[in-house]
């Protein structure tokens, strides 16, 4: 998918080793080898290397629209005088909420965006106030709930509900 900026810092195996797990994270290495016709050795070899180096990470991801919860991003823009110490803590607490489940950070008109997840679209919006509440650090926010994904992770979803 990415293979043209790739191509500037892997080889061309690696790409296709990336993109095939990319299609299915949890391929073995013995189909990858067979795939791209070189041995189930180099691919082990070079899928732990992938890892080892954090180019890649594998991880199951759930696909919150197949299962009926509500999702939204919090766009969050910090108040001019918090200091870097109080942002680090709020992020930290970002990071150990079992709502959120993506955080970016971002130059320009917002600092953040969380992306938060809930089954009650109700409890959603409770816990974006929650968030925004605390220690009064947020100059200013926007929450854009979300309705469907079509791609995520590089990955195409189906959507079989379309209109």
């Amino acid at each position: 998918m990415w293979e043209k900026m790739l191509s500037e810092i892997t080889d061309s195996i690696n790409i296709e080793i990336i993109n095939l797990l990319m299609e299915d994270g949890r391929m073995s290495d013995q189909l990858i080898a067979n795939r791209i016709g070189i041995s189930k050795t180099a691919v082990r070899n070079r899928r732990l290397h992938l890892q080892k180096t954090g180019m890649i990470r594998i991880v199951a991801t759930l696909v919150l629209q197949n299962i009926n919860f509500s999702y939204a991003d919090l766009f969050i823009k910090f108040r001019a005088d918090v200091s870097g110490e109080k942002k680090a803590a709020f992020i930290q607490e970002c990071n150990d909420n079992e709502n959120i489940y993506e955080i970016t950070q971002y130059i320009g008109s917002y600092d953040l965006v969380l992306r938060l997840l809930h089954k009650n679209p109700f409890k959603l919006k409770e816990e974006a106030d929650r968030i925004l509440s605390q220690d009064g650090i947020v100059s200013e926010s926007l929450i854009l709930p979300a309705i469907r994904s079509n791609k995520a992770w590089g990955v195409k979803l189906p959507n079989n509900d379309l209109p």
